[in-house]
């Protein structure tokens, strides 16, 4: 049989865990995220909303940036025609029409970086080109943004914010966080 290889996540030899009494930013990595991305064409664009509708309660996952919640999983429409599905979705991939949507697995594309604490938002808004004020940009919200030309994806929650990264670009601009964190007192959970 096969063996998978352990996950490493590509911020791993970078976060070096420690108390800050001082400390007004939190950073702490989510390192088993599961993210699958669903693909659709315009005209199964309806059928596909439909079917994810059905697995929340009350959720609009026609809503582009809206976070629908599940019990054990969230549903994102991050694109016009592209969602992602973060925690558990094994019942929502297993039973998808194929005839309708295509599916990936990106897990392993993305670094989850959690942000939190008094002075997240100004570490975000030195970087980040967006309004994070609650009214443009409320809790359970995601945007795509970009640092330095990066794209990057960004999740608001009621602990602060989760910050997804590429992979391959993850420590570059892990690098620059830490640098400007430095004047607000950080810790890494």
């Amino acid at each position: 049989m096969y063996k998978y290889l352990k996950r490493t996540n590509a911020l791993d030899t970078y976060l070096i865990q420690g108390i800050n009494n001082n400390a007004t930013i939190f950073f702490s990595i989510e390192r088993e995220i599961k993210i699958q991305q669903i693909g659709t064409w315009h005209k199964n664009f309806n059928e596909v909303v439909n079917y994810l509708n059905s697995f929340i309660k009350n959720s609009d996952c026609a809503k582009h940036g809206l976070v629908n919640l599940g019990k054990n999983f969230c549903i994102i429409r991050n694109e016009p025609l592209k969602w992602w599905i973060m925690g558990d979705s094994n019942k929502i991939i297993s039973s998808l029409n194929t005839e309708n949507a295509v599916n990936l697995d990106i897990s392993h594309s993305w670094v989850k970086l959690n942000i939190s604490g008094l002075n997240s938002e100004k570490l975000l808004l030195h970087h980040i080109p967006l309004d994070l004020r609650d009214k443009k940009f409320p809790i359970f919200n995601f945007k795509s943004s970009s640092i330095h030309n990066i794209g990057v994806k960004l999740l608001k929650n009621q602990k602060g914010y989760s910050l997804f990264l590429p992979r391959s670009f993850s420590v570059s601009i892990w690098k620059q966080l830490i640098k400007t964190a430095d004047q607000y007192h950080y810790e890494i959970k």
